[in-house]
């Protein structure tokens, strides 16, 4: 089942200004990362993400939202695909490398 390109397009530019609140807030406005929404545990239990996490999985879901736009504009071909996955990869891999070298301890 395939969605609408106009609902696909809202969904994705949601994931992207969500993603971009919440990377602002992690580089520069630490203290609102107090809210759950913006930064939330690791499979809704365990410790939160720290600061260095949440920009590497931010990454991921800024990947995602532009991913499904282009993918509703019809401008993403194969070989973009293949790379986006490996750049999926990537902020997933170095979000949870960033979860377990950070601690809450070592935050300003």
């Amino acid at each position: 089942m395939k969605a609408n390109p106009e609902i696909q397009v809202l969904f994705g530019l949601g994931l992207i200004l969500y993603t971009l609140v919440t990377l602002v807030c992690a580089i520069a406005f630490p203290k609102y990362l107090d809210n759950p929404f913006l930064r939330p545990r690791w499979w809704g239990f365990g410790p939160r993400a720290t600061r260095l996490a949440v920009v590497f999985g931010s990454g991921f879901w800024l990947t995602i939202g532009g991913f499904v736009v282009g993918n509703a504009f019809d401008v993403i071909t194969a070989t973009m695909k293949q790379l986006l996955f490996l750049l999926l990869v990537l902020f997933l891999v170095a979000a949870g490398i960033a979860q377990f070298a950070t601690s809450e301890k070592d935050e300003p």
